[in-house]
């Protein structure tokens, strides 16, 4: 007798029918429970990871169910599916039946339809476990993470005090941050609500126990800074006396001027005494000279080989020196990272301690602590019990998006299942490692990729893309099982990085999990690769069938814009009859949304006269934020003078940009109101005030604004004193991220390629597909991470940035399985772009001013071309 499969597996590519196959799988659950559960719903827990998502999976299965109940023509296809998976067969009219009275049920006790996010299961698990937690019965999750980090912040520096410990800190932190030469301006209090979000990362929250019984007293902390730079001191003493015993030996002997570019050879050695390496170093000269010893020698001197021996002495001496320099920087860098972050460790203590005295204040809890909560509370019982101590019985646990579960998150889940499994109940997770792309935020792809299929797991990969046209489908499908080689393949040839790690990457792109059967007819591919700006003769042209992959600059000088080439293929299909509002445009992140957003404006000015104009509708929840409002901002600007009347910048602007019959009643509205006089009315009036004033209300396209502005004043009252200074540093965090809903409004889309998840549009357009393939500069990532070797593990755990230097230090296994991680989340982000069109997909792939070799457009161009494809038929399916 085989064994039933408890737990299903589906690995389900993008356009694959993921939602049709859970809601069918939740009401197969619920038909074959009715009869012995009831309101079989309240026992069925499926998890999403975002609110949109809990909404259409909701309105999926009601709609479904509601065919189902009704008999819908439509729906035959679905009940097919549906009546696989019954445990005992049923006509069409018993189903019909079930299914009106599930859906009674749902409707009545909508409050036990357990579709939710994974972070509201979580919080209603602590409510119910809050006794045992020891939180209040009142408690609530506070779901603004930054913002109470943020007053965490301000808390600590308000309490400082002379001579106090933490005032020290800061000082070194600011002293430190100074000498940083990378950091052209910052704030202190900007820069220390950076460092506070560090305390919300699951790699710190998982890992904090560590730090639990650990006191890093003053005596402690100078005693490792103080080893560690004795260590560094006497490793560059290394290098100092290693390179004078070469220069030694050459003076002594034959000198320089024996040595062919010998003062090539003197300038290394000097640098090297003085431990001043430039970034050519070793020069190509000394490298010559340690694997070639007669190198070293001027011609006429290798014809009387009377030099030969003194050449392969110095030889090795050099090859000695660099020997040491390599040993010795691994200490020294691994002392530089240790020690970078360091001073933040402490800070980091004083922040954390003040976040706790606000939630013990407020009675609140940080979301991102929830996983580590029920974790700790899991590891130390029974699963059965918490759950059941929980009021949480589920015969089914369903989990999308299983790709973006973080670590801590699937180590609660796992429990979950294996109490479900234990009682002969089904699991299910779906998800695609390939669209694994939120690992900022803790999502962990590798939790999926190693569950393999054993005598309860079964795993299927639904392999039909029921989204996009043949041709995209089959760009896909060759695109990237290719392209996953070609960064491989580069990776382990440019850093020497295991082949056993580069392999992870092929393996996640192998083409029985990227190749997908297309449903679809038709489809339309164009990629623009921009070439190097140099004149070179044209390529010979090659055919591959509807994909034009061509280089732009070719025989040219003149600059390529990828913000005209997208306006123009905007409208080759507008004019081919597809409607603005069926068009989305792709972008790594708001900045690219604001930089398109004010190239078509600056068009629109420039051309609005012109005969054949068209004006291009954009639409962006992401660059419509409220600092892009000139309403918005005046108000800003003329609450910064009410708040300091010696900002006279600040009255300018509003002078300047009010309304000319209003200047001077306004300018006397301000005078009066900063002399303290705006204390005799309400906040939120004041600003009622400013926009009557100042005509805002009058302008067009304001009103959407004005009102979000509105009610982030309401907000802000509901948790702050009514004071000008505290509001003005909330907007000056907060508005660059606050955006108007824009989906009222009909036009192209654009979006990040985030948001873009689980959306399709008719065509899709990415303008600036050239993003980073590694991270590079600011945007290096910091890890936590237990150094093993003596002496770095004295402290228990660190907080290390991982640079190019930390290849060669004791983090180099960290660093490599960073450059790993980014790579595939990287690529994951071109995986979902490339997959949301359904029609058209045009990619452009500009040129990166600075490390464009860093970029992914150098793999994406030798993947084209080794596909062949280096130009195409203009084939356009509109």
């Amino acid at each position: 007798m085989n064994t039933p499969k408890l737990i299903h597996v589906y690995k389900a590519s993008a356009g694959a029918g993921k939602t049709y196959t859970l809601a069918a799988e939740f009401i197969a659950n619920l038909l074959n429970d009715f009869k012995t559960a009831r309101e079989p719903h309240r026992h069925q827990l499926a998890i999403t990871f975002t609110r949109k998502a809990t909404t259409e999976m909701k309105e999926r299965i009601l709609e479904n169910l509601y065919e189902l109940a009704h008999c819908v023509d439509d729906q035959q296809d679905f009940l097919k599916v549906v009546r696989q998976k019954l445990l005992v067969p049923a006509s069409d009219r018993e189903i019909s039946l079930i299914a009106r009275s599930l859906l009674r049920q749902i409707l009545h006790g909508y409050d036990r339809f357990h579709v939710t996010t994974i972070d509201s299961f979580f919080q209603s698990l602590l409510s119910n476990l809050a006794h045992e937690l020891g939180l209040t019965a009142t408690f609530k999750v506070d779901l603004n993470n930054d913002d109470l980090l943020q007053r965490g912040v301000d808390k600590m520096l308000q309490g400082l005090e002379a001579d106090s410990q933490e005032l020290k800190w800061v000082s070194q932190y600011i002293e430190q941050r100074l000498e940083d030469e990378s950091e052209k301006s910052w704030r202190v209090e900007g820069s220390l609500s950076n460092l506070a979000r560090e305390l919300t990362k699951e790699s710190y929250v998982k890992q904090r126990y560590l730090l639990q019984n650990f006191t890093l007293d003053n005596a402690l902390a100078d005693r490792y800074r103080d080893t560690l730079r004795a260590l560094k001191k006497n490793c560059v003493a290394d290098i100092q006396q290693s390179a004078k015993s070469v220069e030694d030996y050459i003076v002594g002997s034959e000198g320089y001027s024996r040595i062919s570019r010998g003062g090539d050879v003197e300038k290394y050695l000097h640098r090297a005494m003085e431990y001043k390496f430039s970034k050519t170093d070793p020069s190509n000269t000394v490298l010559k000279i340690v694997s070639d010893s007669g190198t070293a020698l001027k011609a006429a001197d290798k014809k009387t080989g009377k030099y030969d021996s003194w050449a392969s002495d110095v030889s090795n001496y050099l090859e000695q020196l660099l020997t040491t320099i390599d040993n010795a920087n691994f200490t020294i860098n691994s002392c530089d990272l240790s020690l970078q972050h360091f001073n933040e460790l402490r800070l980091l203590d004083a922040i954390s301690a003040s976040v706790q005295e606000l939630n013990t204040e407020n009675d609140t809890f940080l979301l991102a602590y929830t996983p580590i909560l029920f974790a700790e509370m899991v590891g130390q019982s029974e699963a059965s019990f918490v759950f059941e101590r929980a009021g949480t019985q589920f015969n089914h646990v369903m989990i999308d998006e299983f790709q973006d579960t973080s670590e801590l998150q699937w180590t609660n889940l796992r429990n979950l299942f294996v109490e479900n499994i234990a009682h002969g109940n089904s699991c299910m997770l779906v998800g695609d490692v390939k669209q694994g792309i939120y690992r900022w935020r803790g999502g962990d792809w590798s939790g999926l990729a190693n569950i393999k299929g054993d005598e309860i797991t079964d795993i299927q990969t639904l392999d039909s893309n029921f989204r996009s046209g043949e041709k995209i489908v089959n760009f896909n499908n060759a695109v990237f099982v290719k392209m996953a080689q070609v960064i491989a393949d580069a990776t382990v040839s440019s850093e020497g990085e295991a082949e056993g790690e580069s392999s992870v990457l092929t393996s996640l792109y192998a083409e029985d999990l990227v190749k997908q059967n297309p449903v679809r007819e038709g489809g339309f591919v164009r990629v623009l690769i921009e070439k190097k700006p140099e004149k070179t003769t044209a390529s010979a042209k090659n055919k591959a069938d509807a994909i034009e992959a061509s280089e732009e600059n070719e025989g040219e000088t003149e600059e390529f814009s990828p913000e005209d080439d997208l306006r123009e293929q905007i409208m080759r299909l507008y004019r081919a009859g597809v409607p603005f509002d069926k068009m989305g445009i792709l972008v790594r992140n708001n900045k690219d949304s604001g930089k398109l957003i004010e190239y078509f404006a600056e068009y629109e000015k420039e051309h609005a006269n012109d005969e054949d104009f068209v004006r291009i509708e954009l639409v962006s929840d992401e660059a419509y934020v409220l600092s892009a409002s000139r309403g918005v901002q005046l108000i800003i600007k003329a609450l910064q003078y009410i708040h300091n009347r010696t900002d006279e910048v600040a009255l300018s602007y509003v002078l300047k940009h009010c309304p000319k019959e209003s200047k001077e009643k306004v300018s006397a509205l301000l005078e009066e109101w900063s002399k303290l006089s705006y204390q005799m009315l309400p906040f939120y009036d004041l600003i009622q005030q400013l926009i009557h004033h100042l005509e805002l209300h009058k302008q067009p396209g304001e009103a959407s604004y004005l009102y979000s502005l509105l009610d982030m004043v309401v907000a802000f009252l509901d948790d702050n004193v009514p004071d000008i200074g505290r509001f003005l540093q909330v907007c000056e965090e907060s508005l660059g991220k606050k955006s108007v809903p824009a989906s009222v409004v009909k036009g192209v889309r654009i979006l990040t390629i985030h948001k873009s998840k689980g959306l399709d549009f008719h065509s899709v357009f990415i303008p600036y597909c050239n993003w980073e393939l590694v991270s590079s500069g600011l945007k290096q990532s910091m890890i936590w991470t237990s150094p093993q070797e003596v002496p770095f593990n004295e402290i228990p755990l660190l907080p290390v940035k991982l640079s190019a230097v930390a290849e060669n230090s004791i983090y180099k296994d960290e660093y490599l399985l960073e450059l790993r991680n980014q790579r595939i989340e990287n690529l994951n982000l071109l995986y979902v772009a490339f997959t949301r069109a359904r029609q058209n997909l045009v990619i452009c792939a500009p040129r990166l001013p600075r490390n464009h070799e860093k970029s992914i457009v150098p793999a994406l161009q030798e993947t084209i071309t080794q596909l062949g494809w280096t130009d195409c038929s203009r084939e356009r399916c509109a």
